[in-house]
């Protein structure tokens, strides 16, 4: 499904994790890479892109899978709306995993996955939203909540869905095909396809 290093004409980005050793040319914001050697875990389809510099951070035993043509934007300029920071890819857990189906766009949001998030094909995420599987701690004992974690639930979002402007995607989530989480929404359970979240 993804190849195990790029090739030519394949976008590739890194800031402060080792995620590739680049041979290319920074221009405008883009990283064009001629080649491209990925680190272990993080596999990469052809044509994907990123603008500006996303954050990737990686356990040792987790897994980023970014599929064909997908794009990772972190670049404010030119973009329609604010944008506070830039693409953050989380798999701080061995085991855990995120895999961004084909052709999707994420702008400045935030994936965390502790276990599995899984954005299918042609998913749409706006800038500031946020999509997590755990809450990284546990909610009681109260007095606990500092050191304790909570047990994290897959999330799962199917094609051509739209996540808007500071939306947040709550752990266990499913959203069906065709559905628009609208901006600031919270999604939580199961969402039917074509659905509207506001």
């Amino acid at each position: 499904m993804f190849p195990a290093f790029a090739g030519e004409g394949v976008t590739m980005m890194s800031s402060g994790i080792h995620l590739a050793s680049l041979a290319g040319a920074r221009f405008r914001g883009y990283l064009w890479a001629s080649s491209a050697k990925l680190s272990p875990g993080i596999r990469m389809g052809s044509g994907v892109r990123a603008i500006g510099w996303p954050s990737v951070r990686r356990a040792t035993g987790a897994t980023i899978e970014i599929g064909d043509s997908v794009t990772l934007n972190s670049w404010r300029r030119g973009y329609h709306a604010a944008m506070h920071s830039g693409v953050t890819l989380i798999a701080d857990v061995p085991g855990a995993n995120i895999s961004i189906g084909e052709g999707s766009r994420v702008n400045g949001a935030t994936i965390h996955a502790q276990a599995n998030v899984v954005l299918g094909r042609r998913v749409l995420v706006a800038a500031q939203a946020t999509i997590l599987d755990s809450n990284a701690h546990a909610l009681w004992p109260a007095r606990e909540r500092t050191f304790t974690r909570d047990s994290p639930r897959a999330v799962i979002i199917e094609d051509d869905v739209w996540i808007g402007l500071g939306a947040v995607v709550l752990p266990g989530t499913h959203v069906g095909a065709g559905s628009v989480i609208g901006a600031n929404a919270v999604a939580r359970g199961r969402i039917e396809p074509g659905s509207v979240i506001k």
